[in-house]
């Protein structure tokens, strides 16, 4: 009997058929491996970019940053220089206040907020911080005799001087009595010349009381609540229930070891060291500071009680425990907190 014999060319065929076979098995697991990779990324990226598009929105809940200038559109005598200052909301902002002058040869400012009244007329004092400002008028006058042509309150410094104008005739007589006059004002003695006493009382405030004298004969005065008077019965503001206002409060600060740099700045320097400053403004006092010691804490609640009588621990313990901005009322007076962004001061506003 005669043995079969596979033909050579079949098994050739045979091994063919095998290896394409295998190569498309081959062929088909891999592109089901690499899909399922693709979908596995893109899952993974979406989760990415939905991360990212998180954190993309958290900046819009983030609070509007404001400026606010704490300063009224004022009538300032040429020759005066004065510190302005704005508070900007909220304190995070790494961006420096930029301060502007719209007409440079009415007053100058410098980076510090420092304006110098060169010459008469009007323009505008702007603080920005980047695409944000707030802007006030300050029109440059004469003298504080001559007022303002708009209709502006006089800015008067705390310069414990008695303002006279001499082209007024007469011999004028006023006498001042008392706590003394804030502002320019004369302080226990009587002054005697041939015009006008202007800065008795500065924006109606005083400090120590009600201050009482005669009134002036001859030229009137200027400055306080009235003119014609140098100084009424009870019309000043003194340290009483309601405190004193920013423009009484200069005499509280020098006593209590502040030096007076500028006509409304008052800085505490101990033994070479810089703790803070007290600005005065026409209607808000603000207290920097910068680092504390227990000679420094003292001074700025003693200032806080002349204006905040009795209530100045109230303001000194929420200053302590803030870890944020904060407003509040004490004794019908508003409150401000300030704390300190980026190594800065932290402040206390006290407004009028």
């Amino acid at each position: 009997m005669k043995k079969s014999r596979i033909k050579p060319l079949y098994i050739a065929v045979a091994v063919v058929i095998v290896v394409i076979l295998t190569a498309v098995a081959v062929l088909i697991s891999f592109t089901s491996s690499k899909n399922d990779s693709s979908k596995t990324a893109q899952v993974s990226l979406d989760k990415a970019n939905l991360k990212a598009d998180g954190q993309l929105e958290q900046p819009s809940q983030k609070e509007k940053t404001q400026v606010d200038i704490l300063f009224d559109n004022k009538a300032i005598a040429v020759g005066t220089s004065l510190k302005v200052t704005a508070i900007v909301t909220p304190d995070d902002n790494d961006r420096a206040i930029v301060w502007t002058s719209s007409n440079e040869a009415v007053f100058t400012v410098d980076k510090d907020g420092i304006i110098t009244i060169v010459g008469e007329g009007v323009a505008t004092l702007t603080a920005t911080v980047g695409s944000v400002s707030d802007a006030v008028v300050i029109e440059g006058i004469r003298s504080i005799a001559d007022g303002s042509d708009n209709g502006f309150s006089v800015y008067i410094p705390s310069s414990g001087n008695t303002y006279s104008e001499n082209n007024n005739s007469g011999a004028g007589t006023g006498s001042g009595t008392g706590g003394g006059s804030a502002n320019g004002g004369s302080t226990g003695g009587n002054s005697t010349g041939g015009g006008s006493t202007v800065g008795s009382l500065s924006e109606g405030s005083s400090t120590g009381g009600s201050s009482t004298g005669g009134s002036s004969t001859g030229g009137g005065s200027i400055g306080g609540d009235s003119a014609g008077s140098s100084s009424s019965e009870g019309s000043s503001t003194g340290v009483g229930s309601t405190g004193a206002g920013s423009s009484g409060i200069e005499d509280a600060i020098v006593d209590n070891g502040f030096e007076q740099t500028l006509s409304n700045v008052y800085v505490c320097v101990d033994n070479g060291t810089y703790y803070g400053e007290i600005i005065t403004q026409s209607n808000v006092t603000i207290i920097y500071i910068k680092q504390r010691s227990a000679e420094f804490d003292r001074r700025i609640n003693n200032v806080l009680e002349s204006l905040i009588p009795g209530n100045s621990s109230q303001v000194w313990n929420n200053y302590l425990s803030a870890s944020t901005d904060r407003t509040f009322t004490v004794d019908g007076r508003k409150v401000r907190i300030v704390v300190a962004a980026g190594g800065g001061h932290s402040q206390i506003v006290i407004y009028n």
